[in-house]
């Protein structure tokens, strides 16, 4: 082989190379980007909503006296809250699903708590299906979120 061959057996490996390289970097580039919307989506729905807005909403209606009036107030709470997830039921399916029976169920016992309460357990027992389905809402951002920027933000 003379040394043109050569040289143009390396310049075909090179460009190989840097085709191999664009494409990891076009892919990661894909990935970044995908990683970084979902990230800011779940900060927004991490600090406002579970953070502030649904914890204080189901304080308010355990405390609360009036079941009916507080229901409708965390159902208008849950209800914003499933709208803002929407963009899970697109991304990470099963996560959104989670999420959306857990809201389901909460709904459950909110009707629940419409009706007369005959005991005071039956109060207690509305109130903690709530709390383990919030507690599954919870778990579900913190560990069912596939292992990118996103976990490493949440697990600090």
């Amino acid at each position: 082989m003379t040394s043109t061959n050569w040289v143009a057996v390396v310049a075909v490996l090179i460009s190989f190379a840097s085709l191999c390289l664009g494409l990891k970097n076009y892919l990661s580039i894909g990935r970044w980007a995908k990683s970084n919307k979902e990230f800011e989506m779940s900060k927004i729905l991490y600090n406002e909503y579970l953070l502030n807005v649904l914890p204080k909403a189901f304080d308010q209606y355990a405390l609360s006296i009036n079941l009916i009036r507080a229901g409708r107030e965390f159902s208008t709470t849950l209800k914003s809250f499933r709208r803002d997830i929407r963009y899970f039921k697109y991304s990470h399916r099963e996560i959104y699903d989670s999420i959306f029976s857990s809201l389901e169920k909460i709904d459950i016992q909110i009707t629940k708590g419409t009706q007369p309460i005959e005991f005071p357990e039956q109060k207690d027992e509305i109130i903690q299906e709530i709390a383990n389905e919030i507690d599954n809402i919870y778990k579900a951002f913190l560990y069912d979120l596939p292992s990118d920027r996103i976990e490493n933000y949440f697990k600090k």
